[in-house]
């Protein structure tokens, strides 16, 4: 299992916009890809609820149990 992190302290800079894109980007390449939403705003969990195909790419907050939703999705 690969982690990418996209991160930066300043509010603003795109770093929800580039995460998203990214891993739809990896699952239209085939890959299995679990998004986890640390924004406070909850961005990426806002927009996996409105986007088309929403079953292909799963979005949990972090503030989720991590181990319990990792486990159950290996």
């Amino acid at each position: 299992m690969r982690a990418i992190a996209l991160v930066n302290q300043k509010g603003g800079c795109g770093k929800s916009s580039c995460c998203f894109h990214l891993a739809g980007c990896l699952v239209e390449a085939g890959l299995r890809v679990l998004l986890i939403d640390a924004d406070p705003q909850g961005s990426s969990l806002q927009w996996r609820t409105i986007a088309e195909g929403a079953d292909a790419m799963p979005v949990i907050d972090a503030s989720d149990d991590l181990r319990k939703t990792l486990s159950r999705r290996a």
